[in-house]
């Protein structure tokens, strides 16, 4: 009788392992099959012991591997355009600049969601690094999967535009069909993006994946940026930590080190040559504040979209909108804290009345950066005024 249980267990341990690996082999297959190009020659975990992602670029050397294949952009592709920035940087804000073009499909944080493809990834052992890169490249194919595995209306419904087609969706349960028709017919595709911080990444999606990429990264003064993370997120450099707020002064400060570390790695990435002119452009928050007009312009034109007069008169509605805003709420239904409609020159200027303690524990926490940036403290080591304009690079009077 025992020998008889015994068996019995070790049949059902067998049929366990073998209905894991049949599971496992058919969540890497869907992947591929859905996914569009073969990325079966990416990186998995059994690698990722001694590289963390695909590498083809070196911060310590400032060298990367040359490869001529992907020198050009494929003809007749989709323009790939990465909005890439940190939380609170005013990164939905560079959103609303493209959201409202007609040849635009736009997606709001396209790593945010916990999709199929997520999880089937995730299940292949494929590292997080490669994951988030494979997600980006899904959704330049317009590779949008069954809503009831997906967050994809929850992440459209943040732009009002889609809400037709969500409802479209919920009345006929084919919200797949309906997005990426909708997708498809788009010459550009736009994807914010602030779960990728190492910008080196990308050279991934243009050299191993071929994808027509346009990078426009955003940068804000590391006062304001920390003030505002400091007052609307639950945390400072990553998430899934401990709460900021429940921190240390010390533990704090050595968070706020570390964005002004990783911000200024990127940015050094970006001035090293490895992404060319018509690939990669930067921008700060504090010029756009000054000249948003000017700056849609020009970001329009590295894109190649028509800057029309309806998008100046949209752009020009936002970023003069404060008084749009009410019961703490904007026309499209965002809280106050997450509204796009702005007085630029008004919330460029505001972080200037907080302490001058705090200011100065961020200035001397990101001298490199605000160096780097040739942007000057407003105060000395004795907290007394120095200066009245930080950007002396980007504002020659202020107003």
């Amino acid at each position: 009788m025992a020998s008889k249980k015994f068996l019995l267990g070790i049949a059902i341990i067998f049929c366990v392992l073998y209905v894991m690996f049949v599971h496992l082999e058919s969540s890497y297959k869907y992947y591929n099959e859905t996914a569009g190009p073969d990325f079966s020659n990416l990186e998995q975990k059994d690698e990722v012991k001694h590289h963390t992602k695909p590498i083809v670029y070196s911060r310590e050397t400032g060298t990367s591997e040359a490869d001529s294949s992907y020198s050009k952009f494929p003809i007749g592709s989709k323009v790939a355009i990465i909005l890439n920035c940190e939380g609170r940087s005013g990164s939905t804000w560079l959103s609303s600049f493209f959201w409202n073009n007609p040849n635009v499909f736009y997606v709001y944080e396209p790593l945010y969601p916990s999709s199929l493809n997520a999880r089937a990834r995730e299940q292949a052992d494929l590292s997080l690094e490669t994951g988030h890169i494979l997600q980006l490249a899904d959704t330049y194919k317009c590779n949008i999967e069954h809503p009831s595995e997906t967050q994809f209306p929850m992440v459209l419904g943040r732009y009002p535009k889609y809400q037709p087609f969500l409802k479209h969706c919920d009345d006929n349960g084919n919200c797949p069909e309906s997005l990426t028709s909708y997708c498809h017919s788009k010459s550009h595709v736009v994807q914010k993006v602030i779960r990728v911080h190492d910008i080196s990444d990308y050279l991934t999606l243009q050299r191993e994946i071929g994808m027509p990429l346009k990078i426009i990264h955003l940068i804000r003064d590391p006062r304001p940026h920390i003030m505002s993370r400091e007052k609307l997120f639950d945390y400072m450099f990553s998430e899934g930590g401990p709460k900021y707020g429940q921190l240390s002064p010390s533990e704090q400060s050595k968070q706020r080190r570390s964005l002004c570390s990783r911000e200024l790695a990127n940015l050094k990435v970006g001035d090293s040559g490895v992404f060319t002119a018509d690939q990669y452009i930067r921008l700060s928050h504090e010029e756009m504040s000054v000249d948003p007009i000017k700056w849609a312009k020009r970001l329009y034109e590295f894109v190649g979209l028509d800057f029309t007069k309806e998008t100046e008169e949209y752009i020009e509605g936002i970023t003069h909108g404060k008084s749009l805003v009410q019961n703490g709420k904007d026309p499209d239904g965002r809280f106050a804290g997450f509204s796009v409609y702005r007085d630029t020159l008004t919330v460029l200027y505001k972080w200037m009345s907080a302490s001058p303690k705090h200011i100065h524990e961020i200035e001397v926490e990101c001298k490199e950066l605000l160096d780097y940036l040739g942007y000057v403290n407003i105060y000395d080591d004795s907290l007394n005024k120095i200066a009245e304009n930080p950007w002396p690079r980007v504002i020659t009077d202020k107003p």
